[in-house]
């Protein structure tokens, strides 16, 4: 299985989009139109915590928000998951990005 954590605010949107690949930006990584996915529920919570985009006042309110959705691995193109470069250069198979949108028709809400 792999998940993907957002904020409970987004999930409007993405359940009339899907998930969309997007630029992420943070002092020490970036990726552009990919759609960030783990292996561990507990990783993806823990990326969406480390977010340093948040305005600080924001940012204790906002965790309490977490969302993470759980995507089944036949549902995902294989030809679009690539791992993840800025984890481990690459090399570790537990953190994928991937190059698609994803329907929230192939995803459930895990938390």
């Amino acid at each position: 299985m792999w998940y993907h954590a957002t904020f409970e605010h987004n999930l409007d949107s993405i359940k009339n989009i899907g998930l969309q690949p997007i630029v992420f930006q943070r002092n020490y990584w970036e990726s552009k139109n990919v759609i960030c996915l783990t292996d561990d529920v507990f990783a993806a919570k823990s990326f969406m915590e480390e977010a340093e985009t948040i305005n600080d006042d924001y940012y204790d309110a906002l965790m309490e928000t977490i969302v993470v959705l759980s995507i089944a691995p036949d549902k995902l193109n294989p030809n679009h998951l690539k791992n993840d470069t800025n984890i481990s250069n690459g090399s570790n198979d537990r953190f994928k990005q991937y190059h698609q949108p994803i329907p929230f028709s192939d995803m459930n809400i895990v938390t």
